[in-house]
This record gives structure tokens, sequence and C-alpha cells, in this order.
């Protein structure tokens, strides 16, 4: 999404409150579908993978994002990707993904063998992959999921808006993640899937 009047681009990565970001934010932005693509596509105003292309080829404000990225405050946000990835699991089970029929364990397995096909249409790859070049950070600043009032409220004083931040799609499992894995195999599959992540962030399984 993007604002003319409050000058900020905002980069979503699923499962890291990009619905309640966007719900948020929604009244300042011009671009209302702003939310399926990389910081690389809308720096460049390229639709650069066949997911973004099906998505987005209509999006008639691709080009306002390479034209003012420069000058506009850019921001994503990130989570733990062991925590990252039971969201995902419990999305993909709301929404009748046939690989969550086995269970937890068996869709990590899966995961693991196919590299997170679980969502092709978003051309699903670590999170940092949607705000990164190689290792040069794109986007000016990334929050934290794990921090995600306090960095909102940073991001609020910086793009001069007086909002808090709404709650969608909040889990009403409160199970803690670290419940979901059962052997240190399956922690280390995560150490593997999301190893850029892991790198650029630091994050760990605590």
């Amino acid at each position: 999404m993007i604002s003319v009047d409050k000058k900020f681009i905002f980069v979503a990565v699923m499962k890291t409150g990009t619905m309640s970001i966007i719900k948020t934010l929604e009244n300042y932005s011009v671009d209302k579908d702003g939310y399926h693509y990389t910081a690389k596509e809308l720096k460049e105003g390229k639709l650069l993978s066949d997911a973004s292309t099906r998505l987005g080829s209509k999006n008639k404000h691709i080009q306002m994002y390479k034209q003012f990225w420069d000058d506009y405050y850019s921001f994503g946000f990130v989570r733990n990707p062991w925590d990252h990835f039971v969201s995902l699991y419990k999305w993909c089970k709301k929404h009748n993904n046939p690989k969550t029929l086995k269970g937890f364990e068996h869709f990590l397995l899966n995961q693991y063998e196919n590299q997170l096909d679980c969502l092709s249409d978003w051309n699903f790859t670590n999170q940092t992959d949607r705000l990164y070049e190689n290792e040069k950070q794109l986007v000016s600043f990334v929050g934290r999921f794990e921090n995600i009032q306090e960095d909102f409220s940073t991001i609020c004083k910086k793009i001069r808006v007086d909002e808090q931040l709404l709650f969608i799609n909040k889990s009403k499992n409160d199970l803690n993640y670290r419940a979901f894995y059962k052997s240190s195999s399956q922690i280390e599959m995560i150490q593997k899937l999301y190893y850029k992540d892991i790198q650029r962030c630091g994050y760990e399984f605590e």
C-alpha cells in the first residue's frame, strides 16, 4: 500500500500482522490492492514473478511506487520463523489446504521436501526475501511481529499519524509455537527452510 498524503509505502509479508496493519492504515492509502508484491518489484516498478503478475497486472499504481520509493518511508514486518510456520500451518488448515489433513508433522515434512510450495499463488519464500535484495535491506524499517505494538507506534510517529493498531485475524489458539515441534529434527527443518530469515534477523528457537 502507498500513501501520497503521508508519504509511506508498506510492503506486506504474509502472517506478520499484515491485515491488521492494512486495516489500520487503509484510509491513508491510494492503493487498495498493494500487498501482493516484494520491495524489489515496487522499487523497480516491475512485476517479476508469475504470482505478482497474475495478482497485480491490472494495478494502476505500480509505477507510483517506483516514482516515490526513494523519497517515501517504507516498512515491512517479519516474524520468528518457527512461529511463522505454525501460523502458516493454521492459516492453510483454516482454508482447507489438503496438505494439512494429516496434521502439523506431515505438513512440515511436506513443506520441507517441497521448499514451501503451499502458497504458490504468493510466490512464497523466506519472509525477508520480500524486503531485501541479496543482502541489502530495501525498506526503511523492518519491524518484528513479536514487538508489533511498539514497532507500529514507531512507524506511526515517523509518518505522523495517530492510530492504534487494529487486530485482525488474531488466532484464538494461544498455544505457544514451541509446543508444535516434537523433535530436534523438526526444529532443524525450519532452520534450513528459513535460513535467510535467521541469518538476516538473528532469530532463534526460544
